[in-house]
């Protein structure tokens, strides 16, 4: 065990801090102070144009010289109070921290209780699946499987920057989930069902996924059973694999052999990216969305969501 720390900490330095540290967020700015100032700056500007109005109506029995004047004093004020509240706003988005989680929703959003799609920032904006519903809700899905409609054999790149729509099947990409579950401590739920309708999950306390140049390597642990049985922990401390990047701890190639991409040992307990059948068929061996501890390697689930939450 001593051994794999050491190993560990030469594969952190090797990252490099690019890889692993980003700065800190400014603290949020009081949203009801940037307001209260916005609607003073209004009123200045309502009650100077108003004023310059008057007099302007005051000036017409006047020569053309003043009124010019007072036209242009009015101008130049309204273009200092837009430009002021221009600043402001600019402020705001600059400094406003942006969502990160599905957890955020709530302080930021009205309706941050229904399940459903919504945008964050992780390392740039994407949307992303919210379930609000499963163990306790605030739950942000990075893979999705339900249907079929998408092809989820594909190459490196594609898994390390995402594919896929939020409102049907997708998968966020390895960098965004790196980056999130680096930045603080992450829990990890995998909801699933069966083409007859049942619903189990399993559910880990701690995830985490390294830096691309540790090979997005996966740490899980804490299991909690809801039916599904332990399927993670034999892939723990395992690299991403696809079948054009075998990362894998098998001599051949798993995502090539079962037509998947995961976070392969020698080779899988869990295949939730594997071609999508339908239930049980013995055609072809553990070729499938399988989950072995709950179906076995000759069951192709229905539905599966891998989901993450900040550890309160």
């Amino acid at each position: 065990m001593a051994g794999f720390h050491v190993q560990d900490m030469r594969r952190s330095n090797k990252c490099g801090l690019a890889a692993t540290c980003r700065p800190h967020s400014p603290p949020p700015l009081e949203l009801h102070k940037v307001v209260s100032y916005s609607r003073y700056l209004f009123s200045l500007c309502t009650d100077d144009c108003a004023s310059g109005h008057a007099s302007i109506q005051l000036a017409k029995s006047a020569d053309e010289t003043m009124v010019l004047g007072l036209i242009e004093d009015v101008d130049d004020k309204v273009s200092s109070y837009i430009l002021s509240l221009f600043q402001l706003i600019s402020l705001v988005l600059l400094l406003t921290p942006m969502l990160t989680s599905c957890t955020e929703l709530i302080h930021h959003q009205d309706n941050s209780s229904q399940t459903g799609v919504y945008t964050i920032y992780p390392l740039q904006e994407r949307s992303v699946y919210c379930d609000m519903d499963s163990e306790g809700g605030h739950w942000m899905v990075f893979q999705r499987r339900m249907d079929g409609s998408l092809n989820f054999y594909r190459p490196w790149d594609q898994y390390k920057l995402g594919f896929g729509n939020a409102t049907g099947e997708y998968w966020l990409g390895l960098d965004n989930i790196h980056y999130l579950t680096t930045k603080q401590k992450y829990e990890l739920l995998v909801t699933m069902e069966d083409f007859d309708g049942k619903k189990v999950f399993a559910r880990y306390t701690s995830f985490k996924v390294d830096a691309e140049c540790d090979g997005y390597r996966i740490h899980v642990s804490g299991f909690i059973d809801g039916g599904a049985g332990d399927a993670l922990t034999y892939h723990d401390g395992q690299k991403f694999s696809t079948f054009d990047k075998d990362q894998d701890s098998w001599p051949g190639n798993c995502a090539r052999s079962f037509l998947g991409a995961f976070w392969y040992n020698t080779c899988f307990n869990a295949n939730p990216n594997g071609i999508y059948r339908w239930g049980a068929d013995k055609t072809l061996f553990a070729v499938g969305v399988e989950w072995s501890q709950w179906k076995g390697y000759d069951y192709s689930l229905k539905s599966i969501s891998m989901m993450i939450r900040p550890v309160q």
